[in-house]
């Protein structure tokens, strides 16, 4: 921590700007070249540089105008808005609780990196809380979709171990939306070390475990007991035909 020279205020950190004035001027008293830096807290560096709060708002409208992210965040909320309507379905009460429902804001001041626990679990926060109020009991899943073969579902290492390290007693839930089909299996009970590591050309060569969904995941009705697989059947052929079929198109 230090103080800023401009506002005297104590901040974490102080931001090198150029003094072009000063700079100029022991230029000219020494004939040559003296460049010479100020150090600002952000908030005077901001209006040092006539960095508008409006400015800022432009620029992270540019920022998230990410089309390859978005349509990957859409991919990813079908499979989660067809979960939580089977467990509604089922008689479950579902609650957003991943931290984008409600910490967003607050996580974009967070450190990107570091090495503080509380930071790293709130960022991979699970998806949604389910409760079953019969036996006050809940679950946390994390949800994912995917159009990989099942038998070769790919995720990335670090993702996994970072959920098996702060998450270990989630469900991980993968939807292959092409047949909605559907795995799961406690985090904590995946076996790492029997998976096969790989860097695959559509993850940008990312290292990622291999898993195989058909062998090493149980189904929905296996994990909770008020799902009924022959009713869940039913349902999954409703949700394709009512919406896949008619809007799919």
């Amino acid at each position: 921590m230090t103080n800023c020279p401009k506002c005297d205020r104590l901040v974490e950190k102080l931001i090198k700007l150029d003094d072009a004035f000063t700079s100029a001027q022991y230029t000219q008293l020494t004939g040559v070249p003296y460049p010479t830096s100020d150090y600002y807290c952000i908030t005077c560096a901001r209006i040092a540089l006539g960095i508008s709060d409006e400015d800022l708002i432009k620029e992270e409208r540019v920022l998230t105008k990410n089309p390859s992210f978005l349509i990957n965040l859409i991919k990813g909320r079908i499979g989660q808005v067809i979960i939580e309507g089977i467990f509604r379905n089922f008689g479950y009460e579902v609650y957003p609780y991943g931290y984008e429902s409600y910490l967003t804001n607050i996580i974009k001041n967070l450190r990107k990196t570091g090495f503080d626990s509380t930071v790293r679990q709130i960022r991979s926060t699970p998806d949604t809380l389910i409760y079953d109020r019969e036996l006050n009991e809940g679950f946390l899943l994390e949800i994912k979709s995917t159009t990989l073969n099942p038998n070769n579902y790919w995720i990335r290492k670090d993702q996994l171990e970072q959920y098996q390290k702060l998450w270990s007693a989630a469900v991980l839930v993968v939807v292959h939306t092409p047949t909605l089909e559907i795995y799961c299996k406690t985090i904590e009970q995946i076996d790492l070390a029997s998976l096969t590591v790989t860097s695959p050309n559509f993850a940008n060569q990312k290292k990622g475990y291999s898993i195989n969904l058909v062998d090493k995941f149980i189904r929905l009705s296996d994990q909770f007991r008020l799902i009924e697989q022959v009713e869940l059947n039913t349902f999954i052929k409703t949700i394709k035909n009512e919406i896949l079929v008619k809007y799919g198109s």
